[in-house]
């Protein structure tokens, strides 16, 4: 038996090749900036607009500019170079803000688990006990700070919201 291709399968064939390598190519771009934590900025908020800074052992993180809806993430990393396993701490330094009339939000997870969610800078001067960390391990603490729809904006020209935590390790 004899099989005897239609040219328009062949043609169908030939172009889901031609599009699956695009397309291929743009999934496996998305998939290394989603695996990377590069933050993929809205389209209304300027550059800069939410920072994290380290100094030390500390991480000031700082609201610059936010949209209604809009939320940015920044994470750190803290790691234990010591031979034993230490006691990791988080304490946050600063006051709430009253910053796009006090609706700016804030979620702390360490390694995924959420440590903290609620208004930003409401954890003034409190230390939270973060478990262990083990000889050479790395803990990864990420900073989600977003706006509700509902709430004003904030821009450049309001004072930015800035928060202070310190990363502490005990033995």
């Amino acid at each position: 038996m004899t099989t005897v291709p239609v040219p328009g399968q062949v043609l169908h064939a030939r172009t889901l090749r031609v599009l699956a390598v695009p397309a291929a190519v743009v999934a496996v771009f998305a998939l290394a900036v989603w695996i990377s934590g590069t933050p993929l900025r809205a389209p209304g908020s300027p550059e800069g607009a939410v920072t994290l800074a380290t100094e030390g052992s500390a991480a000031v993180l700082t609201v610059a500019a936010l949209q209604p809806g809009e939320s940015m993430t920044r994470s750190v990393s803290i790691s234990n170079a010591g031979p034993e396993e230490a006691r990791l701490s988080l304490t946050e330094s600063g006051a709430a803000t009253d910053a796009a009339d006090g609706a700016l939000w804030l979620e702390i997870r360490r390694d995924g688990q959420q440590v903290y969610a609620g208004a930003f800078g409401a954890m003034a001067d409190f230390t939270t006990d973060q478990g262990t960390l083990a000889a050479g391990a790395e803990a990864t603490f990420t900073f989600t700070v977003s706006l509700p729809e509902s709430a004003p904006a904030l821009t450049e020209d309001d004072a930015p919201a800035v928060v202070r935590y310190t990363l502490g390790t005990t033995s």
